[in-house]
């Protein structure tokens, strides 16, 4: 299942109008966990449960939005994408874009060299993973500006680098925890 895949059924509500923030990529993560466990507390199904059966399956539409929401909003690579959505983009025609050679052969020398790491090599390690870390910020910093310029063309580029970056930065963490 491709990441797009995964947010087509979260499309249906606006996840910013849900937890009453203003639409935009930059939001206070913090303040969104607030707002996820007070309106989790408002709409568990527990408290429902000896409501009517509208009432309780509401509640639990309710509660999957809240917890669909949350999971989107709170990682900056699905926030992205689910902007995107939001002015019309469709995500899986945008993944299949490949990306510049450039950018290609950058993931595939990164990638080459997390494999050439020889195991116990935690320093080795610990660079990689600060320099998968920083192509993926300066990835948000370049999405961020052109969503907010309405380059929205640059924006889906940008996304996309960041679903490779987002893949590498995990490999390089598995990797590093097997040791």
């Amino acid at each position: 299942m491709t990441v797009s895949e995964g947010m087509e059924g979260r499309r249906a509500r606006n996840y910013f109008d849900l937890f009453r923030i203003p639409t935009g990529f930059d939001l206070d993560v913090k303040d969104l966990g607030t707002r996820y466990r007070t309106l989790q507390q408002q709409f568990h199904p527990d408290r429902f449960s000896d409501g009517s059966d509208t009432d309780r399956r509401v509640a639990a539409q309710m509660s999957a939005d809240i917890n669909a929401g949350f999971q989107v909003l709170s990682d900056p690579t699905s926030r992205a994408g689910f902007l995107l959505q939001c002015e019309g983009f469709d995500l899986q025609a945008l993944e299949k874009q490949a990306p510049s050679g450039e950018f290609l052969m950058q993931q595939m020398e990164l990638r080459e060299q997390l494999q050439s790491i020889p195991l116990g090599q935690s320093d080795a390690h610990n660079q990689l993973s600060a320099e998968s870390r920083q192509l993926f910020d300066s990835q948000v910093g370049i999405f961020r500006d052109a969503y907010a310029q309405g380059e929205f063309d640059r924006a889906g580029t940008a996304w996309v680098h960041l679903l490779y970056l987002k893949k590498l930065r995990e490999e390089v963490e598995r990797r590093k925890n097997s040791q």
